[in-house]
């Protein structure tokens, strides 16, 4: 090509030594021409290139088995999810038929919510490795907030009780609506809830309000609180803060990262503060996007 339509040259060639070390190199270059037209000589430049390409085989190669690991990890939590689930639909069916004396009734319902919310997180999980992305395309519908509230109390009741924590939760006098995606808030209001629950000396209250066009949760606990410099670093991935081991163990520092993404999912913020008198306040404040009920259909949080 370059001897008939005159164009510069460019070509990638591998050069054995007598030793038998093998480099690669890239010559680019441009052939010159007397006045008559007649090629004179071809000129450019050589390069070693050797590194490069093996750093791009090495990167091709690692994306190719993280490719590999990744669909053997969806086949197989697809697999777990249908194993877990079939336990948990007959552990509903099963607490469905107990005795609904009043003596097990509050027991029951929180026994049933928290199977419920597993139940919700699993088609979660399922619908995560199908999109095969890193995050889940929220089902955003008409959900009353009060409704989030009061399941997120009740799933996390038995978890406040066996630590001797008292869970309170204070819903709005209004009937407040928002569009969002009801499971996903219920894990991150919950995840709050819960963050909570580890670290209380004794209460934590959950307190929902409306300011101006604004849904605002506020998670209260009466722990030793955390350090400023924490703060910052709190919603950092796998981040489990200077102090966080407790009787309880530690996380995986996932929790306030999910919930900070689900909230800005929504149009929302979430901010952490200390209190001076000790303890941490968790603030989530949601835009409100419906004002009332109307005839639009309200989502009851699990599927």
């Amino acid at each position: 090509k370059t001897l008939k339509l005159n164009l510069p040259f460019h070509n990638t060639q591998r050069i054995i030594h007598t030793d038998g070390r093998e480099r690669i190199v890239s010559a680019r270059g441009s052939l010159e021409r007397d006045e008559a037209g007649q090629p004179v000589r071809m000129y450019g430049t050589v390069h070693d290139i050797t590194e490069v390409v093996e750093a791009r085989q090495a990167e091709q190669k690692a994306h190719e088995e993280m490719r590999d690991r990744e669909q053997s990890l969806r086949e197989t939590l697809l697999d777990l999810s249908h194993d877990v689930r079939t336990p948990l639909a007959s552990l509903k069916i099963g607490l469905g038929r107990l005795d609904k004396s009043d003596a097990n009734k509050i027991m029951r319902s929180s026994l049933i919510a928290e199977l419920e919310y597993l139940d919700g997180l699993f088609s979660n999980l399922v619908a995560l490795v199908r999109y095969k992305g890193s995050t889940i395309q929220l089902k955003k519908h008409p959900i009353r907030v009060n409704d989030v509230l009061e399941r997120v109390t009740a799933r996390l009741g038995i978890l406040a009780v066996d630590r001797h924590i008292a869970l309170e939760g204070c819903g709005s006098n209004e009937d407040l609506v928002l569009e969002g995606d009801a499971l996903a808030l219920e894990q991150a209001i919950g995840n709050l809830v819960h963050n909570a629950i580890k670290y209380a000396s004794a209460n934590v209250a959950v307190l929902l309000d409306k300011k101006k066009n604004t849904v605002v949760f506020e998670i209260r606990d009466d722990g030793a609180g955390l350090a400023d410099i924490e703060i910052p670093r709190l919603t950092d991935r796998y981040y489990r803060g200077l102090k966080r081991e407790n009787a309880f163990g530690r996380g995986l520092g996932l929790g306030l990262p999910i919930a900070q993404a689900i909230i800005e999912e929504h149009h929302g913020e979430l901010t952490l503060r200390v209190l001076p008198e000790g303890g941490t306040v968790a603030t989530v404040a949601l835009p409100i996007t419906l004002e009332s009920e109307g005839d639009v259909e309200i989502a009851s949080g699990t599927p």
